[in-house]
């Protein structure tokens, strides 16, 4: 199977934003004011190597997921289909499925693709890469017949919230990345609880949240604690974002985008911790009109906010796992320490 060229890309972003805009919009009009990410509940990955999607296509399956209804989140070209045994049933939709290209420029200026080897080391020494979106449709496994019986089991569980006044009780999994990341040697999320908002402030860069029992389900509170720490990733020291970095104002474009991305960033994590998806605050509501006229004015603008909401998500994987390794560390000290005494 050929995948599709540049030349077309243009008018799959524009249909990719405008498929998104129209979601956004339905909630709007329906008084669900339901958003696309808020459907997220697994991470989509190539049922045949195993790798992730990128950000854009998370959301993409994740929508293809609610609308089809499909519980295996796991996906596969025409081609891979085939070479795994199976069959496309006749007459399934397709989702667009986006992954970046790397590219560098010869001695003549001219663009070739590297091996991961030569990008890598290309990354290392400074050189400029070009990162070139590419696509290719793929059908979702409960499309395709014939498959080994493993490819068609759903991964990941969903963790259901309690109702509205029962005694709030952690979430272990969500408990554990997030104490995690207060926990970090060199880089601790500054976290505390009081008053009545959410937020994170870039002057103390820190992040302040009610009392954990103001919240009316334990889901609602790890969501808005992954939104104000994706906006923590937006500082200088970390993923620079100008949302954060370059503050204008309450409202303004800029303002909208970062709150898309902080938006994305929870719905991604949560995906990856196998949280349901959040629900919609007074606050949610006023931002959907703010985020539809940025992707109506940028159609790239949710593949530049999936981009960097994908990045703060990685940046949190790698600080987690680096904390993790601290606290194995300072157990084996102490142990060495007290078998010395």
């Amino acid at each position: 199977m050929a995948f599709k060229k540049v030349k077309d890309k243009d008018a799959q972003f524009k249909k990719v934003t405008q498929q998104i805009v129209e979601s956004l919009e339905k909630g709007l009009v329906d008084g669900s004011f339901s958003v696309p990410w808020d459907r997220m509940r697994s991470i989509a990955t190539n049922a045949k190597t195993g790798q992730r999607l990128i950000g854009i296509s998370q959301l993409l399956c994740s929508m293809s997921m609610a609308e089809q209804g499909f519980e295996a989140n796991r996906w596969l070209t025409f081609k891979q289909a085939t070479e795994l045994g199976g069959k496309v049933i006749k007459g399934s939709k397709s989702t667009l499925v986006f992954w970046l290209r790397p590219f560098l420029k010869d001695s003549k200026g001219k663009l070739f693709s590297p091996d991961r080897e030569r990008i890598q080391q290309a990354m290392e020494d400074g050189e400029d890469v070009i990162w070139s979106y590419r696509y290719a449709p793929y059908f979702n496994v409960e499309q395709i017949e014939g498959l080994e019986e493993h490819y068609y089991d759903p991964k990941g569980s969903v963790v259901e919230p309690l109702g509205v006044g029962e005694e709030f009780s952690p979430i272990e999994v969500a408990e554990q990345y997030l104490s995690a990341l207060s926990l970090h040697a060199k880089d601790p999320v500054e976290l505390s609880h009081g008053g009545v908002r959410a937020f994170y402030s870039p002057l103390s860069d820190s992040i302040t949240l009610p009392k954990k029992e103001k919240f009316h389900s334990e889901l609602a509170y790890y969501q808005t604690r992954l939104h104000e720490t994706i906006h923590w990733t937006g500082a200088a020291s970390r993923c620079n974002r100008d949302g954060i970095v370059k503050f204008d104002a309450f409202g303004s474009t800029q303002y909208a985008f970062e709150e898309l991305v902080a938006q994305l960033g929870a719905a991604m994590a949560s995906a990856e911790l196998g949280l349901e998806s959040g629900g919609v605050d007074d606050m949610h509501v006023k931002y959907i009109k703010s985020w539809v006229k940025v992707l109506k004015d940028d159609y790239k603008a949710i593949f530049k906010a999936s981009q960097e909401a994908m990045k703060s998500v990685r940046l949190l994987n790698r600080m987690v796992v680096e904390a993790q390794s601290q606290s194995i560390d300072k157990v084996a000290d102490d142990l060495a320490e007290q078998a010395s005494l």
